[in-house]
């Protein structure tokens, strides 16, 4: 059975009377995997190919089936690797016929919208979907083995089976386009009300909202990680001329650039962010600012200079811990 029958399983499972074989049992490690492409399928596939359609299909038995049906067409196979995702002609048949259209309309609509997501839990599913109940329909798709993937033991969070996620977001965009920038800024309100600026940053980016996204990164100053590509990529995201309006962006640019080893353009970040200083919207204090230049006179090799203004910063912070 795909689904959990309607026994005690519990009992059974207490008992010692239960023999399960789940989907992480049931899926493919590397070699059976390769086994599965050249022996079945005959595909004589680069080592590295074969791994790209393992990871992507995360040893999914049948996914592997219909990549190497696909990847048999292609003259270029570690080319149609690289790309191969959910809107595979086969996978995206295999799917829709499957799994979408045995769905009844509430549950085929939950799929859909929260293919958004990376990372799924209740309340999210709720925001994202525009009504409650999600815990139980997370808990019905668990049952069900439809590709979702539990993330702890609580039954608290889970994720889409990546393949399945991708055809997901792919159907979205063909069956509800109208919808996925809100679903975006539903997802992105969720996420900054509950601490988790990154992905809050993300989906704001995702539903086009830059200024949504430039508030989210404002408030995950302190807690950046400066230099990672990541944090990097999201900066770059928003447009220069917002950048240079807002001082604790154009000082978060700053202190990346600086992160990165690219002191040239760290100057015209925190010069705007001087220049703008703790009176503008979003200002930032002279302490922070202090700080920041003083970073940078160090990593421009101007010790003396950088060592007193690190002074100065030390005593500014002084200052404005005393008026607290």
């Amino acid at each position: 059975s795909r689904a959990d029958p309607p026994l005690q399983l519990g009992r059974l499972r207490a008992t010692g009377q239960l023999t399960e074989i789940r989907a992480a049992h049931l899926r493919f490690d590397e070699p059976e995997a390769n086994r599965l492409l050249e022996t079945t399928l005959s595909l004589d596939l680069e080592p590295t190919t074969g791994r790209l359609l393992w990871e992507r299909t995360e040893g999914w038995p049948a996914g592997l089936y219909l990549a190497g049906l696909s990847i048999r067409e292609h003259p270029d196979p570690n080319g149609f690797a690289e790309r191969f995702a959910g809107n595979d002609r086969n996978i995206a048949e295999y799917l829709t016929q499957e799994i979408l259209d045995a769905q009844s309309p509430r549950r085929s609509t939950f799929l859909l919208r929260t293919s958004i997501l990376d990372r799924l839990t209740a309340s999210l599913c709720d925001v994202v979907v525009g009504e409650p109940g999600s815990q139980a329909v997370l808990q019905e798709l668990e049952r069900a083995n439809l590709f979702v993937i539990p993330l702890d033991g609580e039954g608290q969070w889970f994720r889409y089976h990546r393949l399945f996620g991708d055809w997901l977001r792919h159907e979205l965009a063909i069956r509800e386009p109208g919808t996925v920038a809100e679903l975006h800024l539903r997802a992105s309100r969720w996420h900054r009300e509950h601490g988790s600026h990154p992905s809050a940053i993300d989906h704001a980016l995702l539903a086009g909202d830059v200024a949504l996204a430039a508030d989210a990164i404002e408030d995950f100053f302190y807690l950046a990680d400066y230099g990672d590509r990541a944090t990097t990529s999201r900066l770059a995201a928003i447009p220069d001329e917002i950048t240079m309006a807002r001082p604790r962006l154009a000082l978060a640019r700053a202190v990346d650039e600086i992160a990165n080893g690219h002191i040239k353009d760290a100057a015209r970040w925190l010069e705007a962010a001087e220049r703008l200083g703790e009176d503008a919207p979003g200002g930032v204090a002279e302490a922070e600012l202090l700080i920041a230049r003083g970073t940078y006179l160090r990593f421009s090799g101007d010790i003396g200079r950088a060592a007193a203004t690190t002074r100065r910063a030390v005593t500014a912070a002084g200052e404005v811990s005393a008026e607290a």
